[in-house]
């Protein structure tokens, strides 16, 4: 799923109405049992922006997660999905090393704030491959 994609909620309520109410139902599908797995599709938003709904900017509470399923949503859930998790979707020793730094810490800022966060730096398999420092 890609809550990413959730940014314009307000132009899809003008268009859908009450059926606003079926988009992204993201705390019905874990209390379900069902593994849930975010993408952000090279979107310019990326992912902070779609955690950042999850958590805090989703108007229903069937919509809404806590920063921790919704970080696993984006790395563990999906490395565990395509069958990866052994080497992917978390910080560990033997592990590929895919990861970014941020400027501030998503846990300590107002939840609605997580999109604006910058990113420092990128690594892919244990190499910089991105600063903006």
């Amino acid at each position: 799923m890609q809550p990413n994609f959730s940014w314009d909620v307000e132009n899809y309520q003008v268009r859908l109405g009450e059926d606003i109410k079926k988009l992204n139902p993201f705390r019905e599908i874990l209390d379900r049992g069902v593994s849930l797995a975010f993408g952000s599709d090279d979107m310019p938003s990326g992912p902070l922006t779609g955690i950042a709904w999850a958590v805090a900017k989703a108007p229903f509470a069937h919509q809404r997660i806590t920063l921790e399923e919704a970080i696993s949503a984006y790395t563990a859930a999906p490395a565990t999905i395509a069958g990866m998790g052994r080497v992917r979707g978390k910080i560990a020793v033997g592990m590929e090393a895919n990861f970014a730094v941020l400027e501030k810490n998503p846990f300590t800022i107002a939840p609605s704030e997580i999109g604006n966060i910058s990113m420092k730096t990128t690594w892919i398999k244990g190499k910089k491959f991105l600063t903006n420092a």
